[in-house]
């Protein structure tokens, strides 16, 4: 990786210092490495890690190029954040319009795996993720598996992610107030 901070444009060097990707981008994220036994090495000359995706922005938009620098993700997201290999959060609107909704998208197809229509999407923990539907007031959160389908129905005021296979969730009032309880995703059925 290679950044100009005065000028904000970042780019992607491999271990030569030959350009993988152009610094023409405003904003690098956050890119997952993995072992690998695949192609070419990125950033590091680690021969245990590699990077397959790489998000950028470009103006004001997120899009996801790959190690190779083509374009797998177009630049039309508020946000993206890799979970892992195969899977990426998008977003779109933003805070000031009062628009910003969250998704799932496929990092090797490109493909939606879930439209933004959350009003957040937790980090996975145990191959669940916690959705927010609704504002943090009056709204109301579940969890979702990495396929975007329903495993918990979005029923409780507050959620906080699976660990160790039981997740806390509140019910009424604010964070202070709620009551708390320990949930297993079999008693959740």
């Amino acid at each position: 990786m290679i950044g100009d901070w005065e000028h904000g444009h970042w780019g992607i060097i491999d271990t030569e210092g030959n350009f993988v990707i152009e610094p023409i981008y405003n904003q690098l994220g956050n890119f997952h490495i993995f072992s690998a036994t695949e192609r070419v090495m990125a950033v590091s000359d680690d021969s245990r890690r590699s990077v397959e995706f790489f998000p950028l922005r470009l103006g004001e938009k997120w899009g996801v190029l790959d190690r190779d620098g083509i374009e797998i993700i177009p630049f039309i997201y508020s946000e993206i954040v890799i979970f892992n290999n195969d899977l990426a959060r998008i977003v779109t609107g933003t805070w000031e319009d009062g628009n910003r909704l969250y998704g799932l998208i496929n990092l090797r197809t490109g493909e939606e795996v879930i439209s933004p229509i959350y009003n957040s999407i937790g980090f996975p923990s145990q191959g669940l993720m916690e959705v927010r539907i609704g504002d943090w007031e009056s709204g109301h959160s579940g969890f979702i598996d990495e396929s975007g389908t329903e495993v918990i129905p979005a029923t409780y005021h507050f959620t906080h992610g699976f660990v160790y296979d039981m997740a806390i969730v509140g019910f009424g009032g604010d964070w202070s107030t709620a009551v708390w309880a320990l949930l297993t995703e079999k008693a959740a059925k």
